[in-house]
């Protein structure tokens, strides 16, 4: 600031505001004391918002010019005469600021970001170019200036921002050093990970007094603190090794380091449904995508391998019957457009009922099965008068469906079998009565956990299948999980089911 120092007396002047005038100077009328605050801008536009009356400026500041002129508090006094006067807002570029009527948040646009920017710049932060677009800056910009002034940190520049960014006077340039935390002293100790006790405690309270988490502070300094240091290391410009030594414990004495704000999560790309239907036996890139969408969506395919077996059949099921949809496991237009709108299309949550939208399938109920001669408990249901295992179930009643598109009959002969109804087997075989097969030991029949099958197929010899049944089944029993046991035509193993017992 320009202060006139040429007094008409040859002798300098050099004394504080307010101090007596000489008595043979009569001091001429004081110019009016109306100025703005430093920092404030004019805008004339409208708001009813209350506007802020301009804070008197507090002397803060005080420091004699040689020649006798003084500056105190934005008030510049002759050395001759003592009279302050005031600087006008065109020598400081300060005037008052008003804030529009309208809230504003991440992704707006137009003059009034424009304004806030602005605003946020003279206060000292950093909104990023005054583009009038409000971005990710503009956004972290705006939480910093609402935790300085202990407002909520939403981004969200509303009737409470707009009221503190009126009311800030002066630059808020970056944090100010937090004062030491009463009895705060940095002992002459280096602690890193592993270490514990009362350093550790003191290390902990401090971090958290700076707003970095060191978890709780349990005197035990372990990963968490460790993460906590880093980050602090990081904001103070000092090596992240995790070591509190002098130099990190030096910057803990000053405290000026702060936690940056985070940068805002990327919004997550759209997803595209292409134009294709899609089943069980499918393969490519487009099973691909439906594979990521579902795991995106929180239902497990399995691999995301391309290939549509039985447990992207079973995700897309799942996904189906959570978006209120028949549970066909076809992948066609209704499915795909749940599958865009994705976690707003979900109106079921939890598991779904283990016989839900799957027609022919009856009531199911627990019962004790046996792998490899091990009792368990398995659940059964019911289909066309048979128990199965109710996976195994359900998976044959889509299969034949699958085969009754293609004029196809599948029908079970036998189904899950009891201790009692295996023994009647295998010792008819091994007695060698008419009408009876070979069977397996009691205990050990893949029958007895219920994911055996036997179907209507026909065959030239035990092994040999033959037939329209036995046809479709081999070509494409396997997309629903299905193999056939080699030394009987007629036996199916639904080998999720198996898998999921041994």
């Amino acid at each position: 600031m320009k202060v006139n120092s040429n007094p008409p007396t040859p002798r300098p002047v050099n004394r504080k505001l307010g101090a007596p005038t000489p008595a043979n100077i009569t001091p001429p009328a004081a110019a009016p004391s109306t100025f703005a605050a430093d920092g404030q801008i004019n805008n004339p536009a409208t708001t009813n918002l209350s506007p802020q009356t301009p804070a008197s400026i507090a002397p803060s500041i005080q420091r004699d010019l040689t020649g006798g002129g003084q500056v105190t508090g934005g008030l510049a006094q002759t050395p001759t005469t003592g009279a302050p006067r005031a600087r006008s807002a065109a020598s400081t570029g300060a005037s008052r600021f008003t804030a529009p009527n309208t809230v504003l948040r991440s992704g707006a646009k137009g003059a009034n970001v424009t304004k806030l920017q602005q605003r946020l710049k003279e206060l000292g932060y950093d909104p990023g170019p005054i583009d009038g677009s409000f971005g990710p800056k503009t956004d972290a910009a705006v939480k910093a200036f609402q935790r300085k002034s202990g407002l909520s940190q939403d981004g969200v520049v509303g009737p409470k921002t707009w009221s503190a960014l009126e009311k800030a006077g002066a630059p808020a340039p970056a944090a100010p050093a937090a004062p030491a935390a009463p009895g705060f002293k940095a002992p002459n100790v280096t602690l890193k990970q592993g270490a514990s006790g009362q350093h550790v405690k003191t290390l902990q309270s401090r971090l958290k007094d700076l707003g970095f988490n060191p978890g709780s502070a349990d005197g035990s300094f372990g990963p968490k603190t460790s993460g906590a240091v880093k980050s602090f290391q990081k904001a103070a410009g000092l090596g992240q090794d995790g070591v509190v030594g002098p130099k990190t414990w030096k910057a803990l004495e000053k405290g000026s380091a702060r936690p940056s704000a985070p940068a805002p999560a990327p919004a997550a790309p759209k997803f595209n449904a292409p134009n294709v239907t899609l089943k069980q036996g499918a393969s490519g890139q487009h099973v691909k995508t439906l594979q990521n969408r579902l795991k995106d969506l929180g239902f497990n395919p399995g691999g995301v391998d391309g290939k549509f077996g039985p447990g992207t059949a079973k995700a897309v099921r799942n996904f189906q019957w959570a978006a209120g949809l028949g549970q066909d496991g076809v992948v066609g237009p209704k499915t795909w457009s749940a599958l865009e709108k994705g976690k707003s299309a979900i109106k079921n949550h939890g598991t779904p009922p283990s016989n839900a939208n799957v027609p022919g399938l009856g009531a199911t109920q627990n019962t004790t099965g046996y792998v490899n001669g091990r009792a368990r408990n398995i659940q059964v249901a019911k289909v066309e008068g048979k128990l199965a295992e109710v996976d195994t179930a359900k998976a044959y009643l889509r299969m034949k469906q699958a085969a009754a598109r293609d004029g196809v009959h599948l029908q079970i002969n036998s189904g899950f079998r009891t201790m009692e109804q295996q023994r009647y087997l295998y010792n008819g075989w091994i007695n060698r009565k008419p009408g009876f097969n070979p069977a397996a030991k009691p205990g050990y029949s893949n029958h007895q956990s219920g994911v055996a099958l036997d179907l209507n197929t026909q065959g030239v010899s035990r092994s040999q299948g033959t037939g329209k049944v036995y046809n479709w089944l081999a070509k494409n029993a396997h997309k629903y999980g299905f193999k056939r046991i080699p030394i009987e035509h007629w036996h199916w193993e639904y080998q999720p089911g198996l898998a999921k017992y041994r």
